[in-house]
Formats: structure tokens, sequence, C-alpha cells
């Protein structure tokens, strides 16, 4: 019986996360705007989430992407693979996002051009050591130009 224990075990990967909500974008740059609004080059600002279904606390290793979906579609890595430790239970925190130089040359030209970007940070945690990886997303929101 220990042995069959002992597969399952083995079989099943560490899963520590519990529920990581859409994050918020807290930027409100476009007074005009019903939604999130984010003059290129201001930090955006999300409030997140993140829960641990796990006893005791966990070491995770994070990475995150740039998605822009609107008016095409490209995706930039981030290099910016970070460390935390996520405690029991659900915690709550205040993130604020420097651009990627390659996202904000993107939106200042799509500005230029007279369209209106929109992207979505996304990322992923995984536990230090290996599991299952658990994946977060912000609020999609529209950039407008620095000073409007």
């Amino acid at each position: 019986m220990l042995v069959l224990a002992l597969i399952a075990q083995l079989r099943t990967p560490f899963d520590p996360f519990g529920e990581y909500p859409i994050q918020l974008v807290q930027n409100r740059d476009d007074p005009l705007s019903a939604g999130p609004s984010v003059a290129v080059g201001n930090p955006v600002r999300v409030t997140a989430t993140k829960c641990l279904d796990h006893p005791e606390p966990v070491t995770v290793s994070g990475s995150l992407q740039w998605h822009l979906l609107e008016p095409e579609r490209t995706s930039i890595g981030v290099v910016s693979d970070s460390i935390g430790t996520r405690i029991p239970g659900c915690e709550d925190f205040m993130f604020r996002n420097p651009w990627p130089q390659a996202a904000a040359a993107l939106s200042r030209r799509i500005l230029t051009e007279g369209g209106t970007p929109v992207w979505q940070i996304t990322g992923q945690e995984t536990p230090a050591q290996g599991g299952v990886t658990q994946t977060w997303e912000t609020e999609v929101f529209h950039v407008i130009q620095e000073g409007d």
C-alpha cells in the first residue's frame, strides 16, 4: 500500500497555487475613458491577489510578457525573472510595471499613425523546486500619448 502511495505522489506534480484572479489596472490616464488607460511610458500600476493552497510558504520564480492586442498582434518578453515567496492563503499586491523599450517604441509609432494600442500583461509563476506553473494576466488597457 505504501508503494502505491509513493507512486501516486511521484505522478502528481507539485501544485501549491490557488486562484490568481485577473489583475486590475489602476491607471486612468485618459479621464474620458471608462476603462483602464495608460500614457505610454507611465508605469502600469496593477493590484493583484495571489493565493497559495499549500500549508507552508513556497518560493516561486516568475516572468512576464507584454502582449499588443490591437491594432496588430505581437508579444514582447521581459527579462525580469523574479524570485518571491508565497505564503498560505491569499495576499494582495500592488505592482508597478515599467514599459519595455520595445513596447513603448511600438506604442508611440502606432499613436503617431493615428491608432490606439491595446495591451495586456501576462506572466507565470513556478515553484522553485519545480511543479505546476500558475499563469496570471492583467486587464486589457489602452494607451494614450504622454501629456494627453
